[in-house]
C-alpha cells in the first residue's frame, strides 16, 4: 500500500482534487447522487475554498487521493438567510451546543480506486486530531445511506435537518459528533 500524507490544499492541487471529486462521485449509489447543477456549484467553489485554507487533501506519491473541506459557520453551511437564527439555534440545542469550537465537514471524498481501504478512516481521525477542541457536524444527502453509515460508525448522530440556499432542494440530515468526553452532544437516539 503506497504511503500517504494529509496537507492543506495548494492551488497546484486543484486539478487533483476535481479528478478525485469526479472518481469518488462514480461510485455513488443512485440515492446519493449529486445533480449536475449541485456539482458544477461545488467544482467552481473548489479553487476558492483551496485558497482559502479550508481544503485538506490526502497525497500518496502518485498524487492527490482524497480530500475534504471544512468550514466553521454552521449558519453559513446549512440554512438559507430567511431561515438561519431559529434553525440553527434548535439544531445546536439538539446537538447539546455549549459555545465550544465547531468544524462543519463539508466534503470528504475518496478516489474510486482507494475507497474500502481505510483511507477514509483514517482521514476523519486526522480531522479529529486537527481540531481537538471542537464538535463537529456535517450534512448529507437523505440518500447517501453509506456515507451516513461510515459517519454513524465514527461517533456522529443525527440532530436535524437542514436547507441551504446552494444545495436546497429540501432538507439534508445533519449529523453531529460528541467529540469531548464530558457530552457536548447527547447520546444518540437510535
Amino acid at each position: 500500500m503506497d504511503s500517504w500524507t494529509i496537507v492543506v490544499a495548494k492551488e497546484s492541487d486543484y486539478a487533483g482534487v476535481v479528478s478525485c471529486f469526479s472518481s469518488a462521485l462514480e461510485t455513488q449509489e443512485e440515492g446519493a447522487k449529486i445533480e449536475e447543477e449541485r456539482r458544477n456549484w461545488i467544482l467552481d467553489g473548489l479553487l476558492e475554498e483551496i485558497r482559502s485554507g479550508s481544503v485538506y487533501v490526502m497525497k500518496s506519491r502518485r498524487g492527490v487521493i482524497g480530500f475534504a473541506t471544512v468550514s466553521h459557520s454552521m449558519e453559513d453551511e446549512f440554512f438559507p438567510l430567511s431561515h438561519r437564527y431559529s434553525k440553527s439555534n434548535v439544531i445546536l440545542e439538539e446537538m447539546g451546543y455549549r459555545g465550544e469550537p465547531l468544524t462543519i465537514i463539508k466534503a470528504l471524498f475518496i478516489e474510486a480506486a482507494h475507497q474500502r481501504k481505510g483511507l477514509g478512516d483514517e482521514f476523519l481521525h486526522s480531522l479529529f486530531a486537527r481540531y481537538k477542541n471542537s464538535s463537529f457536524a456535517l450534512y448529507l444527502e437523505e440518500g447517501n445511506v453509506e456515507a451516513k453509515q461510515f459517519f454513524l460508525n465514527h461517533g456522529f448522530f443525527p440532530c436535524g435537518h437542514g436547507e441551504t440556499i446552494e444545495r436546497g432542494k429540501g432538507p439534508k440530515l445533519i449529523l453531529a459528533k460528541r467529540y469531548r468526553p464530558m457530552g457536548l452532544c447527547r447520546e444518540p437516539r437510535w
